[in-house]
């Protein structure tokens, strides 16, 4: 048996969209003021190539199922006991757009959030409760003046249970590094509406707003080249179209939204 490695074609627009696929996937480009089906590997630089929203188009109707485990999850050392839902639904698509942001998975059990906006902490506090039946812990990070320096207090929300974090792993939320970070698979095989629940939090966690040219722009900073191509992908759903700047080699990437395109 020899195992086979397929090749793969990556295809870079100037707005930093990527597509990758095998040479002979087919894809529609303007030639010459005419619409024609070629494939990746046929493309050049000449080409244009027509990128469509999937925002009529979107079949994913049912929410994912998560594995449910056989007893009831219960903590050994402290008796207390954990609910898991029965579906991705948009109380944990939030929690997990809060936690691709600003969270890690820490060891083989802790699940931890940090932020400086104690209105957005107050919110995963009740998500995280709602959804599992506990609380988690909460504590500044800076515990003196000294160690702020000027600096917002910035709050970490922090769980140890094994159970819960087995969950999470298994729906595709595990630990990685920045630069590696990138969308769970189980919000990418969503309906819209949770998709959306899940944008709205990560946008709350790296995301900001500001006025360019007397026009709206929102942008959303990452390290990792993965989770900003995921980003543009999942706007296009919505029919918004985003441009990318900064290299994959550099540590900040900006996915970048102008006017209308900044609004859900």
């Amino acid at each position: 048996f020899k195992k086979y490695t397929p090749e793969i074609v990556s295809v870079v627009l100037d707005k930093h969209f990527r597509i990758e696929g095998s040479p002979d996937h087919p894809v529609v480009c303007n030639r010459n003021g005419n619409d024609e089906i070629v494939t990746l590997s046929e493309l050049t630089q000449k080409d244009k190539l027509k990128v469509f929203s999937t925002e009529k188009q979107w079949p994913v109707t049912k929410e994912v199922s998560i594995p449910q485990p056989k007893k009831q999850c219960t903590n050994k050392k402290s008796g207390e006991k954990y609910t898991i839902p029965l579906t991705i639904n948009t109380d944990i698509a939030r929690l997990f757009g809060y936690l691709v942001s600003e969270g890690n998975i820490c060891g083989s059990h802790m699940i931890e959030f940090c932020n400086t906006d104690i209105d957005i902490c107050n919110d995963y506090n009740n998500i995280f409760e709602k959804l599992f039946s506990c609380k988690p812990s909460m504590r500044g990070v800076y515990k003196s003046d000294e160690q702020r320096k000027g600096r917002k207090q910035c709050y970490s929300l922090y769980k140890s249970s094994i159970d819960i974090r087995n969950v999470l792993v298994l729906t595709g939320l595990s630990r990685r590094k920045s630069r590696e970070k990138e969308i769970p698979w189980s919000i990418l095989q969503s309906p819209k509406y949770v998709i959306k629940e899940f944008l709205m939090a990560l946008f709350e966690g790296d995301g900001s707003v500001s006025i360019s040219d007397g026009k709206l722009e929102v942008c959303y900073d990452t390290s990792s080249p993965k989770l900003a191509d995921q980003v543009q992908q999942l706007l296009l759903i919505f029919g918004i179209y985003s441009s990318r700047h900064g290299a994959s080699s550099q540590r900040c990437i900006k996915v970048r939204m102008h006017g209308q395109n900044a609004r859900f």
